[in-house]
């Protein structure tokens, strides 16, 4: 096992990314909230840091016209510029 220092946790990271990608739609989390069926508070919990499960985040994804595997590969991109900070 290997620790990696970073300076916020990757489901935090994730978040912020679909974050960004919802702005980019002009959704709010109400919206999001909404049409992927997860509660408002969940789902801002769950952006703040908190998991999601896979069927979570394949309905958000979906909500933010986004695949999966492209919202995971900005938010690894995003840690790894975090590493190199």
């Amino acid at each position: 096992m290997f620790h990696v220092e970073q300076k916020e946790p990757a489901s935090q990271q994730l978040g912020n990314v679909l974050k960004r990608f919802f702005e980019a739609e002009r959704l709010t989390q109400t919206d999001v909230s909404v049409k992927a069926g997860i509660p408002r508070n969940s789902l801002n919990r769950k952006l703040s840091g908190g998991v999601f499960s896979y069927d979570e985040l394949t309905c958000v994804c979906a909500v933010a016209k986004k695949k999966g595997l492209e919202v995971l590969a900005a938010a690894d991109a995003l840690m790894e510029q975090g590493l190199a900070a």
